[in-house]
Formats: C-alpha cells, structure tokens, sequence
C-alpha cells in the first residue's frame, strides 16, 4: 500500500474511503437532553397511575396506645402535607402540641398500603397505614416522652 504525497485517504477502484459529506447531526435533537439534577431521576411526581394514592392535604386522627405494654391512651395528631413524589413525603406533624417538619421517605407496599418514618430527639416512629376512601388506618410504632408507644392509627383527611 502506497500513499502520494498530500493523499489523506487511500484510493478504492476509483472512489476514497470516507469522501462523502457525513449525514449526521453534530449536536443531540433538541428533546435529548440530560436532567438537571439526579433528584429528578430518583423521585418521579406522581404519574397518572398513582393519583388515587395521593396523601396531599390535612389529615387528623390519633393512635390508641399501649405506653409500657399496659397504658391504653389516645394520643392524636395531625398530619399535613404539602408536597409528595412517589418516593417522599413534605409537610408537617403535629403530635401533642409539637409540630416536626421535614422530608421523609415514603415505601408503598401494593396499591393501597405504605409507611413513613419521622424523627426528632423528642419523639419519632413508623406508620404503617393502608389508604381507603379518604382514611387512613394501620400502626404506630414510635416514642414519645422517654416512652415507646405502639398502637393502632386512624385518620380522615380533613
């Protein structure tokens, strides 16, 4: 294989490898693009699928608690919130007086049933509830006042 001096390409019966004009776009079509941050990837808004599983608004109920495993008290508490992706919720507990804000991650488990876990020094716990027709109901399992509580729950959205 012989080049000529100034031949970039080699000849093939008559025509040269990679003569033609390339056919292909030097930059990505306008709707290929990369997201602007990884949160965008990892928590999706809700999709048309999961409306019905909406928690957004005010929620109050409460939790008949057994304190120490022999004291059955209701302690209630209201629930808001202001945002919700399919992996998170945003708002506010209210518990006694106290409200906690934040983020937290929300696990569903099937259509209708999920769990959320919040935490402070003061108090904390896991609902675990299953979502029918505007209520809520299921178990706490959490702390509060130097003591662990675990109960069954119950709200209505408000």
């Amino acid at each position: 294989m012989s080049f000529s001096s100034g031949q970039l390409f080699e000849s093939l019966e008559g025509r040269s490898l990679m003569s033609a004009t390339p056919t292909f776009a030097a930059r990505p079509a306008p709707e290929m693009h990369a997201p602007q941050n990884e949160a965008a990837i990892s928590q999706p808004i809700l999709h048309a699928a999961n409306r019905n599983r909406t928690l957004l608004g005010t929620w109050k109920g409460s939790v008949q608690a057994n304190v120490l495993g022999v004291t059955t008290q209701k302690i209630s508490f209201q629930l808001k919130v202001t945002k919700q992706t399919a992996t998170s919720l945003t708002g506010s507990i209210t518990v006694q007086g106290v409200t906690y804000k934040g983020t937290v991650a929300l696990k569903w488990n099937g259509q209708k049933k999920f769990s959320f876990t919040y935490s402070s020094p003061q108090a904390g716990g896991t609902f675990t509830c299953t979502l029918k027709g505007g209520k809520l109901a299921g178990t706490f399992d959490g702390y509060g006042g130097g003591f662990v509580i675990v109960g069954k729950m119950s709200a209505s959205k408000v």
